[in-house]
């Protein structure tokens, strides 16, 4: 509808005497005034909640946020220390393992190894950290541990590793030599 025709059809209702009820006026007289007088009260209502979104945490939620951030945090270096020490504790076999490879007798025990998978699930927000501290155990390879290093580093909010998770070097000790 062009402005030309709605004029028409104005001139033509006001020519014609079309009238409304009395109480027509009355309803379009209270609506109006509720959107105007509501507006500026639900646009500062708005506001108000915006800026109390914004204002900055209090005192006891960063130490809360930083208290669980801290859990993480030593949850990982747990379960790190965890897969060394298993890592360490098990016969290795290959062309780039040393043959006088000295093996540690501190095996982690099933108990710790599993309280520690508790604990990553519970301070984790990655649910492949769990699965990848399982795989390390079971795949017993240099990239797994690596890749759960890489992924538990991201977690952290510490970014990627400086190196691919494939380049990841685990240090083997050797029997020291007795020869002379």
């Amino acid at each position: 509808m062009t402005p030309d025709e709605l004029r028409i059809i104005i001139e033509k209702a006001v020519a014609e005497g079309m009238a409304f009820p009395w109480w027509s006026y009355l309803i379009a007289t209270v609506i109006g005034g509720l959107i105007v007088f509501t507006a500026p009260y639900l646009t500062r209502r708005g506001e108000h909640r915006a800026d109390l979104e914004a204002l900055p945490l209090t005192a006891a939620a960063v130490l809360k946020a930083e208290n669980y951030q801290n859990s993480k945090r030593e949850a990982y270096y747990e379960a790190i220390n965890i897969l060394t020490r298993f890592t360490a504790s098990v016969p290795w076999s290959g062309p780039d393992i040393p043959t006088d490879r000295d093996m540690e007798e501190d095996r982690p025990l099933e108990s710790e190894v599993n309280a520690c998978i508790a604990k990553i699930s519970i301070f984790t927000d990655n649910p492949d950290i769990p699965l990848a501290y399982i795989n390390a155990f079971q795949s017993m390879h240099p990239i797994a541990l690596g890749k759960l290093i890489e992924l538990m580093r991201k977690d952290l909010g510490y970014g990627d590793l400086p190196f691919s998770a494939e380049d990841y070097l685990y240090h083997m000790k050797r029997t020291p030599s007795t020869n002379g």
